[in-house]
Formats: structure tokens, C-alpha cells, sequence
């Protein structure tokens, strides 16, 4: 009879046992889950911050580029205007 109350007490660990693994298992499972949407986020706002730094390059480049023909328009007014033949007025 103790045998048998005994194997009744292991077989009931065991199954205990049994549910806290399903349980850790489960856990297991959605911080995975959770994991690799995470890092799934992070590359979407890498391939983002990518775009955006490619747009600011642009739009950097086109400034500079509007800027330089800023300052050469002057440069050409004064040439033309102090060369020899040059209508005033």
C-alpha cells in the first residue's frame, strides 16, 4: 500500500511537473513571439532613418547647389556690368 500511495505522489509531481513545463513552454513561446516582432520593428525603422537620411542628402545637395548659383549671379552682374561697352542705365 505505501508503494502505491508512493507512485500516486510521484505520478502527481510528475504531472505537476508536466504543467509547469507547458506553462514555461507557453512563455517561451510568446517572448519569442514578441522577440522577433520586435526586431522585425527595429529593421522597418532602420530601413526608415536609411530613407529619411537619403531625402536629407538630397535636399542638402540641392541647397548647396541653389546656394553656389546664389552667390555666382552677383559675380556675373558685376562682370558684365564693368566690362568695356556696357549699357547704363
Amino acid at each position: 500500500m505505501q508503494q502505491v500511495a508512493g507512485m500516486q505522489a510521484e505520478v502527481a509531481g510528475a504531472r505537476q511537473l508536466q504543467k509547469a513545463l507547458a506553462q514555461v513552454q507557453t512563455r517561451c513561446d510568446v517572448a519569442l513571439e514578441l522577440l522577433g516582432e520586435r526586431n522585425e520593428r527595429i529593421e522597418q525603422l532602420e530601413d526608415d532613418i536609411a530613407d529619411m537620411r537619403s531625402i536629407f542628402h538630397s535636399q542638402l545637395e540641392l541647397v548647396v547647389d541653389q546656394l553656389n548659383r546664389a552667390q555666382q549671379q552677383p559675380a556675373a552682374v558685376m562682370q558684365q556690368a564693368a566690362a568695356p561697352g556696357a549699357q547704363h542705365g
